[in-house]
């Protein structure tokens, strides 16, 4: 790709947030909740990601999977507010 680093991680940040913000409003899949969570949480950061959105990934991160218990209203809650703090980024 031949974007800039910044908006590409941001793109891939946010679509996964996205994915599992819709997965547990709509498609309840536990396998995928964690899928794509696991794959969230080894993404680095861009440079300039302001704090407000660390945070919001930050709680996301603590809410448990669905497998190990988590509820889809706190993961959907959560990823939803990662989501729109991405948008706001741009």
């Amino acid at each position: 790709m031949k974007w800039p680093d910044e908006p590409r991680k941001t793109f891939l940040l946010g679509s996964l947030m996205a994915q599992v913000a819709y997965n547990a409003a709509v498609l309840k899949d536990a396998n995928e909740d964690a899928g794509f969570r696991r794959t969230i949480a080894i993404l680095p950061a861009w440079a300039g990601m302001s704090a407000k959105t660390r945070a919001a990934i930050t709680a996301l991160q603590r809410v448990p999977y669905a497998e190990k218990g988590g509820k889809w209203e706190d993961i959907n809650a959560a990823a939803t507010a990662a989501t729109l703090g991405i948008v706001g980024e741009r």
